[in-house]
């Protein structure tokens, strides 16, 4: 038994023990007791890390930066304006497990992109709900020697990033349309640990973007003129299906693939469309209410 420890409740293990040995609790000291093991209870559950496949333990943290990060697209040339979609990878390099943020990703923002058009340097690049996700609660993710962690994301429409400071603008995508130039593109990766103090950073994929010819560039002068048609192409419609500016975009963006029905960006306007129209019936189903 320890000092200022009546009853010894800390020698204890956390579980409840009926002594035949000793009279029955005063009813205060009772409570006093009960009190104790469920706030005890409560804070290991709190503090345990999920990890896939079960609790993350004690893993390192130190072994962050044994961690390697890498990153490709699925293909290497796109027209401007097509969705890019990237795969990235975290591997542990270190022979003892390490702790991966649980938001290992770019919904809950530990996860970067950064892109460089041509000789420009590199600016981050934020997609539509990117970083929103809760990172209080993400937990941790326990990744075992030769583990590997996968993510995915779409880089196309760019939320522009409002601010008076000319030098803090710089260090973000400054377009709606994030690869909207024809020319060559890096993109690079970046992992920040819980704390978002150390990081590590992937080697930069290139890829190219082509200048758009006969129908394609027809189509491309309408979706450049209005993000909002870039914006529901890479969510499908995200949002209220019933909003005024949702619908304006699903009528033009219906338009096009009407009037340019073998265009190569058709094939990426047809599946939102398809997505768009799928939960638009799921909420007549359900009798949602008009906004």
């Amino acid at each position: 038994m320890k000092d200022g420890d009546p009853g010894g409740m800390r020698d204890r293990p956390l579980r409840w023990v009926w002594r035949h040995d000793r009279a029955p609790l005063p009813p205060r000291r009772f409570e006093t007791e009960i009190l104790s093991y469920t706030a005890a209870v409560c804070l290991m559950l709190a503090w345990t890390p999920m990890a896939l496949g079960g609790p993350s333990g004690t893993a390192p943290r130190e072994g962050f930066n044994r961690v390697v990060l890498e990153i490709r697209a699925h293909r290497t040339s796109y027209l401007p304006g097509e969705p890019v979609r990237l795969e990235f990878r975290a591997i542990n390099r270190a022979d003892a497990p390490v702790l991966l943020p649980g938001g290992s990703d770019v919904w809950h923002g530990h996860l970067k992109v950064l892109i460089a058009y041509e000789a420009e340097g590199y600016r981050e690049y934020r997609g539509p709900r990117w970083g929103l996700r809760d990172v209080l609660h993400a937990g941790s993710i326990k990744l075992r020697p030769g583990g590997v962690f996968k993510t995915e994301a779409t880089v196309l429409y760019s939320h522009p990033f409002r601010t008076v400071s000319k030098e803090l603008a710089r260090q973000y995508v400054a377009t709606e349309y994030a690869l909207g130039r024809a020319g060559t593109y890096q993109i690079k990766a970046i992992l920040s640990d819980e704390e978002f103090e150390d990081e590590i950073e992937s080697q930069p994929i290139e890829v190219v973007v082509e200048e758009p010819h006969g129908m394609d560039r027809d189509v491309w002068n309408e979706l450049k003129t209005n993000p909002e048609y870039g914006y529901f192409i890479q969510t499908g419609g995200k949002g209220h299906p019933r909003s005024v500016r949702t619908a304006e975009a699903v009528a033009g963006l219906d338009r096009i693939v009407t009037s340019y029905p073998t265009s190569r960006y058709v094939k990426t306007i047809a599946p939102s469309l398809r997505k768009y129209r799928s939960l638009r019936e799921e909420l007549r189903k359900q009798e949602v209410a008009e906004p």
